[in-house]
């Protein structure tokens, strides 16, 4: 397994866009494995390595419509790093990681900030009704698992602090720590992943060649661009 690669781009700019572009990223890692830990071959996962071929043929990726939810996490994300950064130490932004953690396989994540030389955090803006939840749990959501997971695995960090943020309510900070095992799902996940990506880029480029079809040209929408 190759050492991380830390890529000097702002998050969100177009040179962001572009290196994150058809690479499997921690983000959808989750819907790659199922909760019982199986590599997950459902219409969920089917659509995530369809997106992720589409990316690589069309060179153009999607960003979809911002969600109120979205929003408020762009605006929260700040106030939490910062609060973070006053209870428990200085936090670095990255831009970009990348990892090639098995031939051919390149995963990559956007740490929400590195701390120190063995830590990062991974912040989570959630409505009220949520926040409660998670206080009176005291447990990190089971679906941000393996996204935490990954960061750690692509950064090479020993431990990823969860920020649970909800303006007027208490920030949750946990403490997850690397754990090998589910880092090897990951790993075994992803090579399958790029394996499956790679059959269905065949069976397009069959069909396209059977059937004759002519290429088109992508012309943005106003809000694209």
């Amino acid at each position: 397994m190759n050492q991380p690669i830390i890529h000097a781009v702002t998050q969100g700019s177009p040179e962001w866009h572009t290196l994150r572009r058809g690479v499997i990223t921690g983000s959808i890692v989750g819907d790659l494995i199922t909760p019982t830990g199986k590599i997950a071959n459902n219409a969920t996962s089917r659509a995530c390595l369809a997106e992720l071929l589409a990316q690589r043929i069309t060179g153009f990726s999607d960003t979809g419509f911002v969600t109120h939810d979205m929003q408020r996490g762009l605006d929260d994300e700040p106030y939490a790093r910062a609060l973070y950064a006053v209870q428990r130490g200085a936090v670095r932004e990255v831009g970009f990681v990348t990892r090639e953690v098995a031939p051919d396989v390149v995963i990559g994540c956007s740490p929400d900030g590195l701390v120190g030389d063995h830590g990062g955090i991974e912040i989570k803006s959630r409505r009220p009704k949520i926040q409660i939840a998670t206080i009176i749990a005291g447990a990190v959501p089971s679906e941000n698992i393996m996204q935490i997971q990954a960061c750690m695995l692509i950064t090479g960090r020993t431990w990823w602090d969860y920020i649970s943020y909800s303006g007027g309510l208490p920030m949750v900070i946990i403490r997850v720590h690397a754990d090998r095992p589910l880092q090897i799902q990951i790993i075994d996940a992803v090579t399958v992943a790029e394996k499956a990506i790679s059959e269905m880029r065949a069976q397009y480029n069959a069909a396209c060649e059977v059937n004759n079809w002519g290429d088109t040209e992508r012309v943005a929408t106003e809000i694209e661009i």
